[in-house]
C-alpha cells in the first residue's frame, strides 16, 4: 500500500450511538494502514485517542434543528457545503468513506467526488426495509448510485438494497466486528435487564423496554432494568417513568466505557423494530451477557438458534418478559448460553477481520488510481 493514500471518514451525527462507535474503531484500527482524517462531532473526535487529523463538524443549533426536522439535519448542508469543501480542497484526498446516510450530504459532495476521480465509500448501518427508505428524497438507488462502493453490514441489508435496485457487486457485506480481548465475561452475571441505544427515532423503539420493565413491576418480578443512551426521546422517555411510576426502571444516559454496562448486565434486551447489525449485540455477547431480541435485520444472522440468544417473534412486552424471565430462571441454560455466546462472536464477528475486510475494499478501490499497471491501461 502506498504511503500516500489518505483517507477521510465523516460522521455527522452529533449524538454517540452504534454508527459512531463502528466510526472510532474503524478509524483506530486502520489509521496505521491509511493516513486517516476524520470529520466529525467534536464528541466523536474526544473519544478517539490515536493521531489522526481531527476537524470539526459544527452542528446547527438546536432550535434550528427542532424548526428544519429534528436532529437528522435538514439544513446539513450549510456545514458540507464549507467543511467538506474545504477539507477535500486544503489536502489530497484518495479516498472517503462515509458513516451517515443524509440525502443533502451525498447530494453536495459525491458527484464533486467522482467528478475528481476520488473513490467514495457508504457504511450503511440500517436495514434499509421499505419503511426506513419510503420518505427518503432523491430515491436511495440514485443518491447510493453515486458511491464507488456500498458497505452493508449485514445480509438483510445488501438484500434490500439490491431490491432498491442497487448493483449487487456495488454492495460489499462487510460484517460489524467486535475485540473479544477487550470485552471479557464478568465473574457473575449482572444486576440489570439492560438497553443500550440511541434514544431518539421509533426503530429502537425504546417504549417498548420501558413497557416490559412497567409489567414486570406489575407483576411484582424481582427483576431490575437500566436504560443506557441518549438523544432526543430521552425527556419523553423519563416523563413516562415518572407518571406511570415505574420504579425499578433507571435511566442512567450515555456511559463512555461499555465494558461497565455488560459487567453489570444479566440480560441485553433488544426491542429494535428493525436493525443493521447492533455493535451492542455482538458487544454483548462477547462479554457472556445472553441476549433476548426481536427477529429483525441482521440479529438472526448472529443468534442462530437458542442455543446462542433468544429471538422473539412478536414486539410485544409479554413475549420478551417471558422470554427474559425463562432465560434468568434456568440458570444451567442461561450459562450455556453465556459460553456460547461468547464463543460465537470469536468464531465469526471478530474486528480485525472487519477491518481487514474493509482494508482489502479500500486497497481495491485506491489500486485503479495509483496502478495503472495493475488495470492494464498502459499501452505497449
Amino acid at each position: 500500500m502506498s504511503q500516500r493514500d489518505r483517507v477521510l471518514i465523516f460522521n455527522s451525527a452529533p449524538i454517540i450511538g452504534g454508527a459512531e462507535v463502528y466510526t472510532e474503531r474503524i478509524v483506530t484500527g486502520l489509521h496505521e494502514r491509511f493516513r486517516v482524517s476524520i470529520l466529525a462531532s467534536p464528541r466523536l473526535l474526544a473519544r478517539i485517542k490515536v493521531p489522526v487529523a481531527k476537524r470539526r463538524f459544527l452542528t446547527v443549533p438546536e432550535e434550528i434543528r427542532r424548526r428544519r426536522g429534528g436532529y437528522r439535519l435538514e439544513t446539513i448542508y450549510f456545514q458540507i457545503r464549507h467543511w467538506l469543501g474545504w477539507l477535500l480542497r486544503g489536502q489530497q484526498t484518495d479516498l472517503v468513506h462515509f458513516q451517515v446516510y443524509e440525502e443533502r450530504l451525498i447530494n453536495l459532495s459525491a458527484p464533486d467526488l467522482k467528478r475528481r476521480s476520488i473513490p467514495s465509500v457508504i457504511t450503511i448501518h440500517i436495514e434499509c426495509t421499505p419503511h426506513q427508505i419510503s420518505h427518503r428524497r432523491p430515491h436511495p438507488q440514485e443518491a447510493l448510485d453515486q458511491f464507488s462502493a456500498i458497505v452493508c453490514v449485514c445480509d438483510a441489508t445488501k438484500r434490500n438494497l439490491v431490491r432498491l435496485g442497487i448493483p449487487a457487486d456495488k454492495c460489499h457485506v462487510i460484517r460489524n466486528g467486535v475485540d473479544a480481548d477487550v470485552f471479557q465475561p464478568a465473574e457473575s452475571p449482572g444486576r440489570f435487564i439492560t438497553w443500550v441505544g440511541r434514544i431518539s427515532d421509533d426503530d429502537k423503539n425504546p417504549m417498548l423496554f420501558v413497557r416490559i420493565a412497567e409489567l414486570a413491576k406489575k407483576q411484582g418480578l424481582p427483576l431490575r432494568f437500566r436504560m443506557i443512551g441518549d438523544g432526543p426521546a430521552l425527556s419523553v422517555v423519563r416523563k413516562y417513568v415518572i407518571d406511570h411510576e415505574v420504579h425499578n426502571l433507571q435511566l442512567d444516559g450515555w456511559i463512555q466505557d461499555s465494558r461497565e454496562i455488560y459487567r453489570d448486565a444479566e440480560v441485553l434486551c433488544i426491542t429494535s423494530n428493525t436493525e443493521g447489525l447492533p455493535l451492542v449485540l455482538l458487544e454483548a455477547m462477547a462479554s457472556g451477557v445472553p441476549v433476548v431480541a426481536t427477529n429483525v435485520g441482521g440479529i438472526p444472522e448472529v443468534i442462530k438458534d437458542d442455543s446462542v440468544g433468544s429471538l422473539v417473534m412478536n414486539c410485544n412486552e409479554a413475549d420478551f418478559l417471558h422470554a427474559i424471565v425463562s432465560l434468568c430462571r434456568d440458570k444451567d441454560r442461561y450459562c450455556a448460553v453465556s459460553r456460547n455466546a461468547r464463543a460465537r462472536i470469536k468464531e465469526a464477528f471478530s474486528l480485525r477481520d472487519m477491518l481487514d475486510q474493509l482494508a482489502g475494499l479500500y486497497n481495491e478501490l485506491l489500486t485503479p488510481r495509483c496502478d495503472p499497471v495493475a488495470q492494464g491501461e498502459v499501452s505497449h
